[in-house]
């Protein structure tokens, strides 16, 4: 197994027992939690790379192959996270969606939409907000994510081997 694949296994399994976690203390619906899911996907993506570059590699790595591999990670997490997160949607945390839909409006009335602005907006919501379509949601996110954390072990360990002089 290559790191790439096993730190992005890893940190999708770690981004899926979170959020599992916060929903069963109640913490899920706090945005005050919600930077760790970066901190653990920059984990898996320091440790990939530091491992590449290191084992693999001979020490050396250029900046656009640990910025490729850091990406990767997030691919693969995002996989694993997208796959937990329709799990969790469909058969965990059912009412979450609902919720959600709800929430959307009361806020549409307290800024004083018309009923049927509201219940337009609250039909399309309802097709969009479908564990399929949000765990597809979920994957586009962490690799959007992984474009902009991956930059950060790249400038981290990037090393590059010195061209011999003829």
């Amino acid at each position: 197994m290559t790191p790439s694949l096993k730190y992005g296994i890893t940190a999708g399994l770690a981004l899926s027992v979170y959020t599992l976690l916060l929903f069963l203390l109640g913490l899920d619906k706090s945005s005050a939690f919600g930077f760790i899911i970066y901190v653990i996907l920059l984990s898996g993506m320091v440790l990939s790379v530091k491992e590449i570059r290191d084992n693999e590699l001979n020490g050396f790595i250029t900046f656009g192959e640990a910025w490729r591999k850091g990406l990767l990670i997030s691919v693969y997490s995002g996989i694993v996270y997208a796959l937990f997160m329709y799990i969790h949607l469909t058969f965990i945390n059912e009412g979450y969606i609902e919720e959600m839909v709800l929430q959307a409006e009361e806020a549409y009335e307290e800024i004083g939409m018309s009923s049927t602005e509201i219940d337009g907006i609250m039909k399309v919501l309802r097709m969009v907000y479908q564990p399929s379509l949000l765990s597809i949601g979920t994957l586009i996110f962490n690799i959007i994510m992984g474009l902009i954390l991956a930059l950060i072990p790249a400038m981290i360990f990037k090393r590059e081997a010195m061209e011999e002089l003829s």
